[in-house]
């Protein structure tokens, strides 16, 4: 395994192998509910989803400048934290919501207004990234940093869609800060209309995973080519390309996709960066199944600089949290990641000399699944918040932070 680069992910180690082609190995680090603290700004808090009905009506308090107390009367045995907060003169009782947001699309959804919702974001936009954080990463001795964005991310939204518009110019504070810290950057197109994976991390969680609601809907597939297109123009008009080297076409399209309708799209999306991006580093989802791009963009003249990401999960299932961290070692790096990374990249005469690999994510968080334990996790964040405003107050982390 050849680490050529490190790279933090903005949610803005290695195994040796003997394997016969280049693997490009990155550090990914997500900014989730397990990042330090001292890298999660204070006037972020409390965590995007941890909705009040208060948010809902647009009435939002920052905690450097807000007063609040903690409200003696709340009833533990029915799963609520009550706030009390005080806003300019005026004390208000904000009651969590019964139900959390649990993507963008019910995030965005759970306000009175499009204008409720981005003021939200914004407040978010502001202060979750900052300067500090760029200069933390820079200090560690990573080089890249991959930024993932919705595909509306410069307007596309369509009638009766909830996204929100605006997170652009912070999209470009951030390449600012990059640049000044000597960090590269990969603009990550994370989502697609209608969702290519049933997945939260797409923007829509769907009640099954599939690629079907995307890729069956030729008008959905050429917005994506378009909000890849879109991206690389406005890098290269804004002049951000000395510092936004790469650009992933689309995260995760899932295995259910038909394959030669993704290499079709994959083969469209390429040519719309490399129109404005020459010589950007165009990155390809593996749709969980890398075996099914031998062959593909092994021209090495015309597919220079591209790869083929994948990504490693071993939490998702109850064998592989009770592993050991020796174990998990083991897996990762024994016959069974080796046999899925081998799967990929030839042609006829042996290593494609065009298509390259890289491991674009895997999870720390290698004993909780998280996500299991998503209500527990932000009924303790509300919990927390409450308490962290007492003037004077020692408070504990909540334990999933």
């Amino acid at each position: 395994v050849s680490a050529t680069f490190r790279l933090v992910q903005l949610y803005l180690g290695t195994c040796t192998s003997t394997s016969r082609f280049k693997i490009h190995v990155i550090l990914v680090c997500r900014t989730d509910l397990r990042i330090p603290p001292h890298l999660r700004p204070l006037q972020s808090q409390p965590y995007l989803f941890t909705l009040t009905d208060c948010d809902v009506r647009g009435e939002f308090y920052d905690m450097r400048i807000g007063d609040r107390t903690k409200h003696t009367n709340s009833v533990a045995a029915e799963g609520i934290n009550r706030n009390v907060v005080k806003i300019g003169n005026e004390t208000k009782e904000c009651t969590p919501l019964d139900q959390y947001p649990v993507d963008t699309w019910t995030l965005a959804s759970s306000f009175a207004s499009k204008e409720i919702a981005r003021k939200y974001l914004t407040r978010h936009w502001e202060s979750w990234v900052t300067e500090e954080t760029i200069a933390k990463i820079a200090s560690a001795g990573l080089t890249h940093v991959k930024i993932p964005i919705g595909h509306w991310i410069l307007g596309d939204i369509r009638d009766g869609e909830p996204w929100v518009d605006g997170e652009w110019k912070y999209f470009r504070r951030a390449v600012s800060w990059c640049r000044k810290y000597g960090l590269q950057v990969i603009a990550d197109i994370h989502t697609a209309p209608g969702s290519q994976n049933g997945f939260d991390n797409s923007g829509q969680l769907l009640s099954q995973k599939t690629a079907r609601h995307w890729l069956s809907h030729p008008d959905r597939i050429a917005r994506s080519v378009k909000a890849v297109g879109d991206v690389a123009r406005t890098v290269k008009d804004e002049a951000l390309d000395d510092v936004v080297t790469g650009v992933e076409i689309l995260n995760e399209i899932y295995s259910d996709a038909n394959i030669t309708t993704v290499k079709q799209f994959y083969e469209e999306s390429f040519e719309a960066v490399r129109e404005y991006l020459p010589y950007a580093t165009v990155v390809a989802s593996d749709n969980f199944d890398a075996g099914q791009f031998n062959g593909f963009w092994t021209d090495s003249n015309k597919y220079k600089d591209t790869l083929l990401d994948t990504h490693l999960y071993t939490v998702f299932s109850e064998k592989l949290r009770a592993m050991s961290p020796k174990q998990h070692v083991a897996f990762i790096c024994g016959n069974h990641y080796n046999i899925e990374l081998m799967k990929c990249c030839w042609d006829d005469d042996g290593r494609s000399q065009g298509l390259g690999r890289i491991i674009g994510e895997w999870t720390a968080s290698y004993d909780t699944l998280v996500g299991a334990e998503i209500n527990v996790v932000f009924d303790e964040i509300v919990s927390w918040m409450v308490s962290l405003l007492l003037p004077g107050s020692a408070v504990a982390l909540p334990r999933y932070m």
